[in-house]
C-alpha cells in the first residue's frame, strides 16, 4: 500500500526527467545541479590542493640543507644514561649515535646502513619519531609507517615539520633470550608504548628497566607482575607508580591510579612511568627521599635552584668535615668487603674470627656525595622587607647548629613564611624567589639532617650493642669449632678403620662380581641348550603330528580297501567256479 508521501516522491523523481510537470520537480533539479557543481568543484579543489601541497613540499625540500643529521637513541643509551647523566626524560641526544644523510636518501636505505653500525637487521628495526611537548619534554610519539620509510629523508623532514637540520629518533629493537635481535612485537590499535624507571629509596638511585606495550583500556594493576619481573622483585610485590610529567620550570610527578585504565590516567605513547616498592608510613621515615616525587624534587633543586655561588661539587668523592673526622677515627680499622671476609672464613674460620675480634675488621662504607653551600648574598632593600625579615629571623636569628650542639630540641617552621612569599610572588624577581627557596631548603635540609643524625646516633648505639652480641657469638662459635677440631683425631682413626673395611668389602665385591659373571655365562650356555632342545622338540612334534595325520588317513582307507577286497574276492570265486576260458 502506497501512502501519499510515496506517491509524491514518485512524482518528484519523474519531475527530474520532466521538470515542467510540478514545482517540486523543478526545485529538485536545482538542488541536483547545485550538488553536482559543489561536488565537482570540491574534488577539483582537493586535487589542486594536493598538487599545491606537493609543489610546496618539493619547494621546501629544495630549500633545505642537502644533508640531515639523524640522531638515534637505542635502549642501551637509556640504560647507560638514566640515573647517571639523565634523571628526567629518556636520553641526552648530545650523546647518542649520529648519522649524516643526504635528503635524497630513502629511509629504507638508511636502515640498511644503520644495520651495519647497530648489528641489527633492517627488518628488525622500528624507528619512533620524537616530538617536543608543550611541557618542555621530548618523547617518542609515533612509529614510522611503511610509506614513510619508503620515502626520502627530506620528505620525512617536511612531513613532520622538522625545521632544523636534524631528526631525533628512538630505535626499538626486541631481544631474544640470548640478547640477539628478535622479531618486533605488533602494536595494536589501542596499544601505547610506555617506558619504565625503577626507584630504590635505600640507594637513592633511579634506573631504566625497560619498555612495555599497554592497552589503553586495561588497568596498570594488570602490569604489576611484569614490572616486578623487570625489577627482579617477587612477582606479587606491591608497587607504587608515578608519571613523569614536567621538570622545567616546575617539577610535576604525579601518582598513577592503578585502578583506572591507562586511558583514564591520560597516558599516551612515549610516557614514562616510575615505580618503586610500596612503603609503609613507618618505613618512609628511614629514607631521605622515600618516593619518586621527593627524589625528583631533590634532583630538581640540586640542578636548577642553586645559584652560581651555591653549586654542587663536580667530584663525587668529596667529603664533609664530619665525614673526614669519622674517617680519621676509623683509620686504624682494616677496610675490606664481604667477598674478602667470605674467603677468609672459607680458608680459616678461627683466623677470621680472631682478626675480627682483635683488629676490628669493618665493611667499608660508601659515602654519599655532598656539597657545601655558601651564605646567600644580602637581599635587595627594595624587596618587601617584612616577609624577608620574618624569614631571616626564623632561619638565622639563632644559630641552629649551636643550639643543636648544646642539646636543645630544634623546631623551626619556615614553610608558612614561604607560602606567604609564594602567594605574593609577583612582588619578587625570579632570582629573589630562588634565594628564598634556597634558604627554606637549607633550613629544612638542616633540620632533617639533625633528625637523621639523632637517628644515626641511636642506630650507632644499637649497632654497638649488636656488635658486642656478635662478638660474643663469635667467641662461642670459636669455642665450638675448637671443640670439634679436638675430636678430629678420634674421628680420623675411626675413618681409617672404616676405609680398611671398605677396602675389604670392595675386594669381596670384586670376587662376587667374578662369580656372578661366571654364573651368568653358565646361564647363557644353558639358555642356548634349552633353545636348541626347544627347536628339536618342535621338529619332533611337527613330525609326530604329520604321522598322526597320516595314520588317521590310513585308518580311514582300511575299511574301504577291505570292502573293495571283498568285492574282488566274490568276483574271483565266481570266475574261479566258471572260468571264462
Amino acid at each position: 500500500m502506497r501512502t501519499s508521501c510515496s506517491s509524491s516522491d514518485e512524482v518528484g523523481w519523474e519531475s527530474i526527467a520532466e521538470p515542467k510537470k510540478s514545482e517540486r520537480g523543478y526545485d529538485e533539479i536545482i538542488l541536483f545541479v547545485i550538488f553536482n557543481f559543489v561536488e565537482r568543484n570540491f574534488h577539483m579543489g582537493e586535487t589542486s590542493l594536493k598538487k599545491e601541497q606537493e609543489e610546496t613540499n618539493k619547494h621546501k625540500i629544495k630549500e633545505m640543507d642537502p644533508c640531515t643529521v639523524i640522531k638515534v637513541a637505542k635502549e642501551e643509551d637509556l640504560v647507560n644514561q638514566i640515573g647517571k647523566e639523565v634523571y628526567f626524560d629518556l636520553v641526552d641526544y648530545q650523546n647518542v649515535t649520529c648519522f649524516r644523510v643526504l635528503n635524497s636518501t630513502t629511509f629504507n636505505f638508511f636502515k640498511e646502513e644503520a644495520a651495519k653500525t647497530f648489528h641489527v637487521p633492517a627488518h628488525l628495526q622500528r624507528y619512533w619519531v620524537l616530538a617536543n611537548r608543550r611541557n618542555s619534554t621530548c618523547r617518542p610519539y609515533r612509529a614510522l609507517t611503511r610509506n614513510e620509510e619508503e620515502g626520502t629523508v627530506g620528505e620525512l623532514k617536511v612531513l613532520h615539520k622538522f625545521h632544523k637540520t636534524e631528526i631525533k629518533m628512538f630505535l626499538e629493537v626486541e631481544r631474544g633470550p640470548d640478547l640477539s635481535p628478535a622479531p618486533l612485537l605488533g602494536q595494536g590499535k589501542d596499544d601505547i608504548l610506555l617506558f619504565f624507571k625503577l626507584y630504590e629509596p635505600q640507594k637513592e638511585k633511579i634506573s631504566y628497566v625497560g619498555r612495555l606495550y599497554a592497552n589503553l583500556n586495561h588497568r596498570p594493576s594488570k602490569m604489576l607482575r611484569k614490572l616486578n619481573g623487570l625489577a627482579g622483585y617477587d612477582l606479587d610485590e606491591e608497587l607504587e607508580l608515578y608519571e613523569e610529567i614536567m621538570f622545567k620550570p616546575n617539577l610535576m610527578c604525579e601518582p598513577v591510579n592503578i585502578r583506572l585504565t591507562f586511558l583514564e590516567n591520560e597516558l599516551d605513547n612515549g610516557d614514562i612511568l616510575c615505580f618503586q616498592k610500596a612503603l609503609t608510613i613507618d618505613d618512609r621515615k628511614y629514607f631521605r627521599y622515600p618516593d619518586v616525587p621527593s627524589y625528583f624534587k631533590y634532583v630538581h633543586n640540586r640542578g636548577v635552584v642553586l645559584p652560581p655561588l651555591v653549586q654542587e661539587e663536580s667530584r663525587e668523592d668529596i667529603k664533609t668535615e664530619s665525614e673526614s673526622h669519622t674517617e680519621a677515627e676509623t683509620s686504624n680499622f682494616i677496610s675490606t668487603n664481604f667477598k674478602e671476609i667470605d674467603s677468609m672464613i672459607d680458608e680459616d674460620a678461627i683466623a677470621a674470627i680472631d682478626r675480627v675480634l682483635t683488629e676490628g675488621v669493618t665493611i667499608s662504607l660508601q659515602y654519599q656525595p655532598s656539597f657545601r653551600g655558601q651564605v646567600v648574598s644580602k637581599q635587595d632593600p627594595k624587596f618587601p622587607k617584612q616577609l624577608l625579615r620574618e624569614l631571616r629571623d626564623i632561619a638565622f636569628k639563632e644559630d641552629l647548629f649551636e643550639k643543636f650542639r648544646k642539646g636543645f630540641i630544634v623546631k623551626v617552621d619556615v614553610d608558612a613564611v614561604k607560602e606567604r612569599i609564594d602567594a605574593n610572588a609577583e612582588m619578587f624577581s625570579s632570582s629573589q624567589l630562588e634565594q628564598v627557596r634556597i634558604v627554606v631548603s637549607l633550613v629544612n635540609n638542616t633540620l632533617r639532617m639533625f633528625d637523621k643524625l639523632e637517628n644515626l646516633k641511636k642506630e650507632l648505639e644499637s649497632t654497638k650493642k649488636n656488635n658486642e652480641q656478635d662478638n660474643e657469638a663469635l667467641k662461642n662459635t670459636r669455642a665450638e669449632i675448637l671443640t670439634l677440631k679436638a675430636s678430629f683425631p678420634d674421628q680420623h682413626a675411626e675413618l681409617d678403620s672404616l676405609d680398611a673395611q671398605i677396602a675389604d668389602l670392595k675386594a669381596r665385591l670384586d670376587e662376587l662380581e667374578c662369580d656372578r659373571a661366571k654364573i651368568i655365562e653358565i646361564q647363557d650356555q644353558h639358555n642356548d641348550k634349552i633353545t636348541s632342545m626347544n627347536k628339536e622338540v618342535r621338529s619332533i612334534y611337527h613330525h609326530l603330528v604329520d604321522g598322526q595325520v597320516k595314520l588317521k588317513s590310513i585308518e580311514n582307507e582300511i575299511p574301504e580297501t577291505e570292502s573293495e577286497l571283498e568285492s574282488h574276492e566274490k568276483a574271483y570265486v565266481i570266475l574261479r567256479a566258471t572260468p571264462p576260458f
